[in-house]
């Protein structure tokens, strides 16, 4: 089995609130944990790339969940029927409200309240992964944590900047076009850029979503040149445009 996915994520039971009158159920999971989750994935999915290229072999698990509790297990837990291990640690939930004090309503409107300060909650996320990670190399746990350390630093060094080419296409006449994925903690943004010679003609941002990395993926199927237009397609059985550029007002 190999290593695949790494998720940051907050315990449900931790985090119940009691049901509105009538309600079928007593309880009900807290707005904050699936905030938390869209909030995360950036940081995660980043892992997630150069973990794959590891090809880390484990024995009977392919995820690494890093979750957040009140009171943390001291020991890792293997899941074998979750393929996952898990490992708990402390989440400071009035920290995280300084950063976020209003939760989202469910369901949302394709996006989240913004974090102002994003610096400093990117920070408190790298924290999080970081203490699990050293609990997991003080616990032995069956993980390349050094590897994942490593990696964590460098995102940090580059200012936590998670960005990469989905789509390339080149045109008859030379024009180079691209789709590009920028994804953070308040959104995923799909910026369309064009090239000529080189040189940079054109760049704006064509699409924005909830900060999920899996999104553009259900959504942007190619890039489309035709009859002097440039058509991002998305999945669909028409496969229609999502987007269309006239090509000759950028002459």
């Amino acid at each position: 089995m190999i290593l695949k996915h790494i998720y940051l994520t907050l315990s449900s039971d931790d985090h119940l609130i009691q049901s509105p009158n009538g309600s079928k159920f007593p309880f009900v999971v807290s707005p904050i944990v699936a905030d938390f989750n869209f909030q995360s994935d950036f940081i995660t999915q980043y892992i997630e790339k150069h973990l794959k290229l590891l090809k880390y072999e484990t024995t009977k698990f392919e995820t690494v969940i890093i979750r957040g509790r009140k009171k943390p297990k001291d020991q890792y837990l293997i899941e074998d029927h979750l393929k996952c291990l898990t490992i708990e640690i402390p989440f400071d939930e009035n920290k995280y409200k300084q950063f976020y004090p209003i939760p989202n309503e469910y369901p949302l409107n394709g996006a989240l309240l913004l974090v102002e300060d994003i610096s400093q909650f990117n920070e408190f996320l790298f924290k999080m992964i970081i203490t699990g990670l050293k609990k997991a190399e003080s616990l032995e746990a069956p993980i390349p944590y050094k590897f994942l350390i490593d990696i964590l630093l460098d995102f940090r060094i580059n200012n936590y900047k998670n960005e990469w080419i989905i789509k390339k296409k080149k045109s008859k006449d030379g024009l180079v076009s691209y789709l590009k994925g920028n994804l953070g903690c308040n959104a995923f943004e799909l910026e369309l850029i064009i090239e000529k010679n080189n040189k940079e003609i054109y760049r704006n941002v064509i699409l924005k979503s909830l900060p999920n990395a899996m999104f553009y993926k259900n959504i942007i199927r190619d890039l489309k040149f035709e009859e002097n237009k440039l058509i991002v397609l998305q999945k669909s059985p028409e496969s229609t445009g999502i987007f269309i550029l006239d090509l000759e007002k950028l002459n």
